[in-house]
């Protein structure tokens, strides 16, 4: 049985998704103030939470995930049993996320020689709202598109699915708020979540630190 720890309290914080057309008018609006070409960055206020997150400790739900990019079929949750898994929601429209990738994907290189890890990426369009009408479903006409273009940017093949209807974030939302983008979860052989970032951590190796010690653990 693993250790139920996290690291929850991220220096950056995470972008929250206020829907397609808000996010891009806020950015745009952004960007033009500061003179910049590229998103900018807040830093979060206070100290980090205190305590495990809610999320700590609880299976994944029994959902499922569909393909978007380099993936051919859906993916149940449920097929993660087994592996130490880093799940990360993220978006093409999302700094941070962006910001964040290149450390992914130095991770997935990092223990591409452990058959026990696996990165799992779940872009979304941002505008998934856990108080929203119900039939949500994510721009994929766009949203495919757009997630391709960041994975060329970053020259990379990984495999990216999408919580199509947001089941995955609701369930999530249920025991405890959304807080945006990028969030991530590590989930241990069991199925159950170990860890919890919100946001992009201060320190690059503090995740990797985290997989690790879980990859250790029988």
């Amino acid at each position: 049985m693993t250790q139920e720890t996290d690291s929850w309290g991220a220096e950056q914080q995470a972008e929250p998704a206020s829907g397609r057309g808000a996010t891009w008018l806020w950015y745009a609006a952004v960007c033009l103030a500061a003179g910049l070409g590229t998103l900018v960055a807040i830093q979060r206020l206070g100290p980090k939470p205190p305590g495990a997150h809610p999320w700590v400790g609880t299976q994944l739900p029994d959902v499922m995930l569909d393909p978007l990019v380099n993936a051919e079929e859906r993916l149940p949750l449920g097929d993660l049993a087994g592996k130490v898994t880093l799940i990360n929601f993220w978006g093409p429209w999302c700094g941070y996320c962006l910001q964040e990738f290149p450390d992914l994907l130095q991770m997935r290189k990092q223990f591409s020689e452990n058959s026990d890890f696996q990165l799992l990426s779940i872009s979304s369009d941002g505008a998934w709202n856990p108080n929203g009408v119900p039939g949500y479903s994510e721009d994929l006409e766009n949203l495919a598109p757009n997630s391709h273009t960041v994975l060329a940017r970053f020259n990379t093949e990984l495999p990216v699915y999408v919580d199509t209807h947001g089941g995955f974030r609701q369930h999530l939302h249920r025991i405890s708020p959304w807080g945006g983008y990028p969030t991530t979860l590590l989930v241990d052989r069991e199925g159950r979540i170990v860890s919890v970032w919100m946001g992009v951590p201060r320190d690059p190796q503090e995740m990797p630190n985290r997989v690790s010690e879980v990859l250790e653990q029988q």
